[in-house]
């Protein structure tokens, strides 16, 4: 397992580490991760459980996360931030994705989920996620670009995307409920 590491000393003496895995396959890592997605499950429009319901409406939130981590820890690359030893955010990403719109980006790392739990947010780990896989990956896992999605309602997401120089690329409006529509954005890496 490659990792990398990367300390942030912030508010009242909080040390937050990062770590890199090419695969997820801790237990208690993914124990850690689902109730972060608990947490955080309602605030993603739609909903990552609910994106999951084909697999039985019988399922409760915990049974359709279950499932959704299970595919994204056999598809996707993660970036954990921990607080000691617990798991306070993560950002996953599937590598070299081929996303089919935006020419020269199409071929790119697509940032697929980022959450931070919500005791930890407004203290940058966000930034420090965004900029661990734009400078900080193993070079085995370079890629000259990086494409995520969000919502046309997820401001906070928005901010950091433009401010840390992500260019919008394509909007697909209505794709997420009426009015609210998926917008794609890229950025060239530092390689």
């Amino acid at each position: 397992m490659k990792s990398r590491h990367i300390v942030i000393k912030g508010v009242k003496k909080m040390e937050i580490t990062y770590k890199f895995y090419d695969k997820l396959n801790d237990k208690g890592l993914e124990e850690q991760i689902m109730e972060l997605l608990l947490e955080t499950d309602h605030e993603f429009l739609p909903s990552l459980s609910s994106k999951r319901t084909r697999w039985g409406k019988d399922k409760t939130q915990k049974d359709l996360l279950e499932i959704y981590l299970e595919q994204k820890k056999n598809e996707n690359q993660f970036i954990l931030a921990f607080d000691g030893d617990k798991v306070v955010a993560f950002l996953n990403f599937i590598p070299r994705y081929y996303l089919g719109i935006a020419g020269n980006y199409s071929l790119s790392h697509y940032i697929d989920t980022i959450s931070v739990s919500k005791n930890y947010r407004n203290k940058g780990i966000a930034n420090v996620l965004y900029d661990y896989i734009e400078n900080q990956l193993p070079e085995e896992f370079s890629c000259n670009f990086l494409t995520v999605s969000t919502w046309s309602t997820q401001e906070t997401q928005k901010h950091i995307l433009e401010k840390k120089g992500y260019e919008l690329l394509e909007v697909v409006e209505h794709a997420r409920e009426r009015d609210i529509h998926t917008l794609f954005y890229g950025k060239r890496r530092q390689v």
